[in-house]
């Protein structure tokens, strides 16, 4: 028998982007679809197979031998086929911004019966399933699709901190970062380079402790930075020599809440000792 692929429902999300344009560049692999006791049964019901994807999962159809745009057996109008999105709660929520899902009681990602990539996040009609970050819930499919088939898209943001640069060592009044990636010309970041007073801020008074006789500055990014997997390349830290060619992304392991103008920031933090 004949199949077609009716649907697939791909999951995104913000940290794995790796640059450029195009499908791919930020699936997530780390997040999978598990679908409801209730959805294994219609999709038997209906002859569907789901088949696992790297970033989510795909639903092919058997079609009809006289029309391949139709399904062998007739898509019930009030078919809806609804997964939990589930994943590593802990990890998720260093690099994730997971506001708008815990906002909601029954966060559900929907496509409201439309083939509309972008599936629409809203508050769900059933309650969340133990140890998933949502729902996903797809109705109004129809033989239609098998022509072609809509690419749902559950699209998760990264988090945004601030990214801090702690420097320990001689007194350079030229320290400064540099952006020089060729990607980031026209906006390249940039980073407010002081003195890492101890006051509102753990790492720089752990730092007073441990260097008390040496220079210690801390070099903040100017605005919230998304948290990426892949390394933010070209940050140099320079004062009167290069002292770091290439600065790595502070690790998801290494966060603070500091003060800065007199407000508190979330950050990400990286030691540079020379």
């Amino acid at each position: 028998m004949t199949h077609r692929l009716l649907l697939r429902i791909g999951i995104e999300h913000g940290y794995e982007y790796r640059g450029g344009e195009g499908a791919g560049q930020d699936r997530s692999t780390v997040l999978q679809l598990t679908p409801r006791p209730e959805t294994l049964t219609a999709l038997a019901g209906h002859r569907l197979v789901l088949r696992s994807r790297p970033d989510g999962v795909e639903v092919v159809a058997p079609v009809d031998a006289n029309d391949l745009d139709r399904c062998f057996i007739a898509l019930a109008p009030d078919l809806t086929l609804r997964f939990d999105l589930q994943g590593p709660a802990a990890e998720l929520a260093a690099y994730s911004d997971l506001s708008g899902l815990r906002a909601l009681t029954a966060p559900c990602f929907t496509n409201d019966g439309s083939t509309k990539a972008q599936l629409t996040l809203s508050e769900g009609q059933q309650a969340l399933a133990r140890g998933a970050l949502a729902t996903v819930e797809i109705s109004g499919l129809a033989d239609g699709w098998l022509a072609a088939p809509p690419n749902f898209v559950v699209a998760l943001a990264a988090r945004e901190v601030r990214w801090i640069y702690y420097y320990v060592g001689e007194a350079d009044e030229n320290l400064a970062i540099i952006d020089r990636d060729p990607d980031r010309a026209k906006a390249p970041l940039t980073f407010a380079v002081e003195v890492a007073d101890a006051n509102g801020d753990r790492v720089a008074a752990s730092l007073a402790e441990r260097f008390p006789d040496r220079a210690r500055m801390r070099l903040v990014s100017e605005q919230a930075l998304p948290c990426r997997r892949q390394p933010r390349r070209y940050l140099a830290l320079e004062g009167s020599r290069v002292i770091t060619s290439e600065l790595p992304n502070p690790g998801l392991d290494k966060q603070s809440t500091v003060d800065i103008d007199g407000q508190a920031h979330e950050s990400l933090y990286h030691v540079v000792i020379t």
